[in-house]
């Protein structure tokens, strides 16, 4: 088990990301999972995240279940189940100080583009197929599989309430990566138990994020989840550098 400090860092981590989520309808673990790698290992960091984004998601789902637009959310979690073993392999794969530099960089260019405002303008099936199988590889190798979906959902101009609903649907049948974590030993006993120890903390930043969400500007949030992300990237990749 992580030593006491670690385990208060992971807990604050978690609830910052709940907040985050809640504000923008992604970004938890872009935010939480680069973070918790610098005080435990990015598998655990990764197992962690989703298990702790699993109720988020769910509840969020459930919250905005009159906007998803189930087509699009059925299609691309299709999709993305085909891609979760081969992320897999990678997470097994990759040492830990070039994944820590690879999720950085991940999550920088997913930044870069999400803030540009670059956008897909084409929705051929070829390019959902892409998309869902990308976020798929991610969902079980850093655990990051919401900057393919913010992409490909923003090329079809939803409204926030619709884009916010439908990417926690696609979220929800991500929560499947959990099984394959399970079948390969990944949730142990120690990732439970953090990930227990933060959960009373989800639902109180839950509701502060709903509250926020609801007297802010969508450009004010838009900016502080880029800033949070650039500085969260870079902590990815400084950590992996100096080990």
């Amino acid at each position: 088990m992580p030593h006491t400090a670690a385990i208060v860092i992971v807990v604050v981590i978690v609830a910052l990301a709940t907040f985050v989520q809640r504000l923008t309808g992604f970004g938890f673990a872009l935010f939480s999972v680069p973070l918790m790698a610098l005080v435990i290992s990015p598998t655990r960091a990764v197992v962690v995240a989703s298990l702790c984004s699993a109720p988020n998601t769910i509840i969020t789902a459930w919250q905005l279940r009159r906007f998803i637009d189930w087509s699009i959310a059925k299609r691309f979690a299709l999709w993305s189940f085909l891609g979760m073993p081969f992320g897999l392999v990678i997470l097994d794969a990759v040492p830990e100080r070039p994944f820590r530099i690879f999720l950085g960089v991940v999550i920088a260019v997913a930044t870069v583009a999400i803030g540009s405002g670059w956008r897909l303008r084409a929705t051929r099936p070829s390019f959902d197929a892409a998309i869902g199988v990308i976020s798929g590889v991610l969902a079980t190798s850093t655990g990051t599989n919401g900057p393919p979906l913010v992409i490909g959902l923003h090329g079809r101009r939803l409204t926030p309430d619709v884009f916010r609903g439908t990417i926690s649907a696609i979220f929800v049948a991500s929560n499947a990566s959990l099984v394959l974590f399970a079948a390969r030993g990944k949730v142990t006993h120690v990732t439970l138990a953090l990930a227990a120890l933060a959960f009373p903390a989800i639902p109180v930043m839950a509701y502060a994020g709903l509250r926020a969400a609801r007297r802010m500007r969508d450009a004010h949030f838009e900016r502080l989840v880029l800033v949070l992300l650039l500085a969260t990237a870079a902590s990815a990749i400084i950590g992996g550098i100096r080990g």
